[in-house]
């Protein structure tokens, strides 16, 4: 190792406990200096292997070759005559017009370095069998998949370049395994649109991971990842910049909950998310995030390129606006989705998600729906409280469905209900939500007995009336209990024709002989 050292200057020798692999490697000590906080990672990006640095030593590398079988795109590797299996290998053949491997390439197991750039390659499926190569170089080809068995085993990998393919999809953790540590990764040039977060967030030593130049609209999890507050994620840079607008990341959904961002730019440190001059929507996915912008204040490009000057797309929501203007809590309103095009929003109804309030609103107001099947399914979002507007729909009732705990409120008035009993035909306590039921201009003749167990105030019947006897006169005093205001919460009864405040309808106005029910509020 001294021989090593004197003949390398400045290079020494590195290990980490995250370095996957069994090759030797020798950090740059005039960039990286020992004892320093993130001295890995730092080297993770100034490493090198000794084969790269010294030609003439006696393991250094030996340059194989390709020969095609006759006029294909089929070949395989040619060694030199005086191939020694025990040194570093190189494999350089560009500009070719390869569609697979070379067929006997995993025959070459001291292969180091294999560059197969700008040829025709359509997979690669049999690369992991290169147990000790370190840099692999396939820019310019045809890829369309990245499996997450592709780099599977290969611990010595520490640069991929596959940037300019067709990459169209990738699996989660396409390239960090347990298995791998890849440092250096380049999707840039690909066709990606999705990108799961597995492939983006990363508790592993690792450089740079280029994403740049692809069509990214959303971020995926598609395994359901959580991130993990105990852990450090990622020591270098994860660039993402020049790709088309985009919206930002729901949070919740990729594995952060929104009250855990106050740990996550301690545990997210060392990650530098690099955006460049992209740009993102102004829509309900940055309401979350602005909640706790009072963490990188005064740094607010960590949300916004270019702030304090960063000015909402011109195809998205809030065009034209300066996005600072949302810091603003009162301002917040502004920031919606609308989800017409949600699979689960009933097509001719309107439906946007307003986290500012907490709410999701779906509003099919004065939209004939025959059936109510057709409303078995509502969308999710950022607001947890589902407002439901169902007037004038034409539907004689409502049944119920699973998402009923979600409401808040839920308008089906000037319907003609005749009944809602098939509503509320579940334990009264799944509404947990509930704060306003309304149901104007109904044709009921009595309500639940279960409303007995809700706030009076948050049922709204109008002055259509009930019919009124001596087998619910609950209603009138569970009125009297949660203290309705009569003037803008009416509800009336009819009794043989009169019609009155359901609060005069007593047991001795009707001369009923029944005890009233006991209230324990």
């Amino acid at each position: 190792m001294i021989e090593i050292q004197m003949l390398i200057a400045n290079m020494v020798p590195w290990s980490s406990s995250q370095w996957k692999g069994d090759q030797e490697l020798l950090c740059d000590s005039s960039i990286c200096k020992p004892g320093v906080a993130d001295y890995d990672g730092c080297c993770s990006c100034h490493s090198k292997g000794l084969w790269e640095l010294d030609k003439n030593f006696e393991r250094s590398s030996q340059t194989l070759h390709i020969e095609y079988i006759k006029f294909g795109s089929n070949a395989f590797v040619l060694p030199p005559s005086n191939l020694n299996t025990s040194a570093p290998a190189n494999l350089v053949h560009r500009n070719g017009r390869l569609r697979v491997l070379p067929s006997n390439i995993c025959d070459f197991q001291n292969l180091k370095l294999l560059d197969l750039t700008s040829n025709q390659l359509t997979n690669i499926k049999t690369i992991s069998c290169l147990r000790n190569l370190e840099i692999l170089k396939l820019e310019y080809n045809k890829l369309a998949y990245l499996s997450n068995e592709t780099f599977q085993n290969m611990s010595n990998l520490r640069s991929v370049s596959l940037a300019n393919n067709q990459i169209k999809e990738m699996d989660p953790h396409a390239f960090n395994s347990d298995s791998v540590n890849i440092f250096n990764f380049d999707m840039s040039g690909n066709n990606l649109s999705k990108i799961d977060v597995t492939n983006l967030v990363m508790d592993k030593l690792y450089c740079k991971i280029n994403y740049e130049n692809n069509l990214f609209q959303d971020i995926e999890n598609i395994l359901g990842w959580k991130v993990n507050t105990s852990l450090h994620y990622g020591t270098g840079t994860v660039s993402v910049a020049k790709n088309p607008p985009m919206h930002f990341p729901d949070y919740e959904y990729v594995g952060f909950s929104v009250d855990q961002f106050p740990k996550l730019f301690k545990i997210m440190r060392n990650t530098n998310f690099y955006f460049g001059n992209n740009t993102y929507y102004c829509d309900c996915r940055l309401e979350p995030v602005l909640r706790f912008s009072n963490i990188w204040k005064p740094d607010y490009s960590f949300v916004f390129p270019n702030f304090p000057d960063y000015i909402c797309p011109p195809d998205g929501p809030n065009a034209g606006i300066n996005a600072k203007l949302f810091l603003d809590k009162t301002e917040r309103d502004k920031l919606t989705c609308d989800l017409h095009g949600d699979l689960n929003c009933p097509s001719r109804c309107d439906c946007f998600d307003q986290p500012s309030r907490d709410r999701l609103v779906v509003n099919c107001t004065d939209q004939e729906i025959t059936n109510p099947e057709y409303l078995k399914v509502m969308p999710k979002g950022f607001g947890h409280n589902l407002e439901l507007y169902f007037k004038n729909t034409g539907m004689k009732s409502f049944p119920f469905f699973e998402y009923l705990n979600r409401v808040s409120i839920l308008d089906v008035s000037y319907n003609s209900f005749k009944e809602i009993n098939s509503l509320f035909s579940v334990d009264i306590a799944y509404f947990e939500k509930l704060k306003k039921f309304i149901l104007l201009n109904h044709s009921l003749t009595d309500i639940p007995d279960s409303f007995q167990e809700l706030d009076a105030n948050y049922i709204y019947l109008g002055e259509t009336p009930i019919v009124c006897d001596c087998t619910n006169l609950w209603i009138g005093e569970w009125r009297q209990v949660y203290n309705v205001n009569k003037t803008i919460n009416p509800l009336l009864c009819n009794v043989n024709g009169k019609i009155l405040s359901v609060e005069e309808v007593t047991k001795d106005f009707l001369g009923c002989d029944e005890i009233p029910f006991q209230w324990d509020l």
